[in-house]
């Protein structure tokens, strides 16, 4: 398990993607972004699950994480979804609803850690139109998400 005092902040790269997971705006590291695919959310290659699916990626399965449902967010999902491959050692993908854009944060905001049951997974926040988004370490998310599966006896 990670503790909450080894954040990653240090190499946050100043932009993130806005994207919308379960009705709620987020912020992803664009340095974490490897692509981004928009697709119907009936594409062959998508295998939509709770908590991970997977999703055929240049001939080759990887895992596709459902934050919507780990962070208990419960909303329906469009027609058309966003799918981000990160660009981590080993690659897996995040589900996303929509993508906003990308936006470069000059200031963030640490957080109180004892208000999140994940504090690992959200190094700060940063100011976007007027309100403060969530930045996730998707690396933790991934690794989080992981030890809640296993728990469950699901993975």
């Amino acid at each position: 398990m990670i503790s909450a005092d080894q954040h990653s902040v240090s190499t946050y790269s100043g932009e993130a993607a806005i994207v919308e997971i379960g009705g709620r705006l987020f912020g992803i590291d664009t340095a974490a972004i490897k692509s981004i695919s928009e697709m119907a959310l009936q594409d062959e290659r998508l295998i939509v699950e709770p908590y991970f699916g997977s999703y055929l990626y240049q001939g080759t399965k990887i895992p596709l994480l459902n934050l919507a449902d780990f962070f208990s967010l419960k909303s329906s999902l469009p027609e058309k979804i966003f799918v981000i491959v990160t660009s981590t050692e080993i690659p897996f993908s995040i589900l996303v609803s929509s993508i906003l854009g990308r936006f470069r944060s000059e200031q963030t905001f640490e957080l109180p850690q004892e208000a999140f049951r994940y504090p690992q997974l959200y190094p700060f926040a940063f100011e976007f139109n007027g309100s403060h988004l969530l930045l996730i370490d998707v690396r933790r998310a991934f690794q989080c998400m992981t030890e809640y599966v296993q728990d469950l006896g699901q993975l």
